[in-house]
């Protein structure tokens, strides 16, 4: 994905007109980070958070490597477990599945190893991953990117998955004995490659970021076809290719945000979570100490969950291109929402 990055800003630059930030950025701090990932280069890409509703300084954040696997890491940052998953990008989670033997967190990874979308279960009393793959969804991709999860209101756990062609498939998962079966409910295309995705189980909203073009907005619900509105566009929008992680910050009655990764200008873009999904403005991850700024990024996840005195009002996590020492691998950076909510007071009176 970066290489395409590097040849669209070769382009543009050729074309006499750079790419810059089109918006003002206003600048936020990030608070620690995780350690770094095992592999070299393009290696670290998405994240997820589980919050422990009876603990919740001990909320847990899983993370990807493109390149071997899953990481579990705890508010500080540290590294907790590592489960060796194949070439898995993106992942997401959600409570409270029906697996055959009980409820539990679901974990679904998409695994570009081969194709298929990894599902996992979470341990709540551990507050780690199961070491062993549950089941393995046949995504039908020539390559597939990102994957999101939806809780439907009837209580039926979705899976959607993006691909490099732009192709997006949605299945409905069951558990069954000791594994997961999944029937696919939609399929549509929307052209070019697509990787982010996120879905707002209180709104019924979808969103997936196709990467050149810009953010999408679907109904969750498998019925509503492909019929989609672009909340914002690459180039004459808030947005510079490519388009990545996508989150939502859930406040009270459908208050909060939708949160966009602009990799292209090493930005993030929040609109409103509500109506039309207003354009808000746009802020910066700068370093803080020995904690480094964020460049490039690929995912990300946010929670509105008071996670102790740390993160009284939530949590972003953003994946980060280049650390502060290059020869290091790739990691994660933490950031207290209440600093994106001082950001936010700023663009307001901006």
């Amino acid at each position: 994905m970066r290489s395409v990055v590097v040849l669209l800003l070769a382009a543009t630059a050729l074309s006499g007109c750079a790419t810059q930030m089109r918006d003002p950025s206003f600048p936020v701090l990030a608070a620690r980070e995780t350690a770094a990932v095992g592999s070299m280069d393009d290696a670290a890409d998405d994240p997820a958070i589980w919050v422990d509703r009876a603990n919740p300084e001990q909320s847990r954040i899983i993370g990807t490597d493109k390149q071997g696997g899953l990481y579990v890491y705890d508010l500080a940052g540290r590294e907790l477990q590592f489960v060796p998953a194949g070439l898995v990008n993106n992942v997401d989670l959600r409570n409270g599945f029906a697996f055959g033997d009980g409820a539990a967190p679901i974990v679904v990874a998409s695994d570009r190893d081969d194709q298929t979308i990894g599902i996992f279960r979470f341990d709540p009393a551990t507050r780690q991953l199961r070491p062993a793959q549950i089941a393995a969804i046949s995504s039908g991709f020539p390559e597939v990117y990102g994957v999101c999860l939806y809780r439907a209101p009837n209580g039926t756990t979705q899976l959607i998955a993006t691909s490099a062609l732009g192709a997006v498939k949605q299945w409905r998962l069951e558990g069954m004995g000791t594994s997961v079966t999944a029937t696919q409910v939609r399929r549509f295309d929307l052209g070019s490659i697509a990787e982010g995705c996120v879905a707002d189980d209180a709104t019924g909203a979808l969103y997936i970021a196709e990467e050149n073009v810009g953010i999408w907005r679907l109904g969750a619900d498998p019925t509503f076809g492909d019929n989609r509105v672009l909340i914002d566009r690459t180039g004459t929008g808030h947005l510079t290719a490519d388009v990545e992680g996508l989150a939502i910050y859930a406040g009270a009655n459908g208050t909060g945000y939708v949160v966009a990764s602009s990799q292209g200008s090493s930005q993030f873009v929040l609109y409103e979570r509500r109506e039309d999904n207003a354009y808000v403005g746009t802020f910066s991850i700068g370093a803080n100490g020995n904690v480094d700024g964020v460049s490039g990024t690929d995912g990300i996840e946010v929670s509105s969950a008071n996670l102790g005195p740390d993160w009284p009002g939530g949590i972003m996590i953003a994946q980060d291109d280049e650390n502060m020492n290059p020869t290091q691998p790739q990691n994660f950076k933490m950031v207290p929402w209440r600093a994106v909510e001082e950001a936010i007071a700023k663009m307001r009176l901006k």
